[in-house]
């Protein structure tokens, strides 16, 4: 299974979570739009995702995920449980075993610190995309922009 890391900017969509998710459909991580935001939707049930520094990481685990990877999606403000968000990071795997193969663990261990060492939440967006960029991140491109 390989995994894949993308960057994502989905400022001025209004939504930036069903963008997020057409935009995996359309690079063939996700299988079905729809389904992956039931499972978002689940989770956040179980308990917010929100994790401080105005970055919150739904998770996408279960079969509407073809692979395993990661999305930092750049979002206007949205409110995400009781907090405001400006930086979306998707967890997708098939499973939750998926998500510790491979180097996805590493990488969430890596933005975890990130998010406890930078003094600013704009530090720890700015660390965050530099990390995956340096990862090998793809910019998923919109309307003929990307990421900047």
């Amino acid at each position: 299974m390989s995994e894949q890391l993308w960057t994502f900017d989905t400022r001025g969509s209004g939504d930036p979570v069903g963008r997020s998710l057409t935009a995996l459909a359309e690079v063939g991580m996700i299988t079905d739009v729809p389904a992956a935001a039931d499972l978002i939707r689940e989770r956040e049930a179980d308990g917010s995702t929100y994790v401080g520094r105005g970055t919150a990481l739904p998770h996408l685990v279960g079969d509407a995920a073809r692979s395993s990877g990661v999305l930092a999606t750049r979002c206007d403000p949205t409110e995400w449980g009781d907090a405001e968000v400006c930086l979306l990071v998707f967890l997708i795997a098939p499973s939750v075993a998926a998500l510790g193969e491979g180097r996805i663990e590493s990488v969430l261990r890596r933005l975890v610190a990130i998010g406890l060492d930078a003094p600013s939440d704009r530090h720890a967006h700015q660390q965050t995309l530099q990390l995956l960029t340096e990862l090998g991140a793809r910019d998923i491109e919109r309307e003929k922009e990307t990421w900047a």
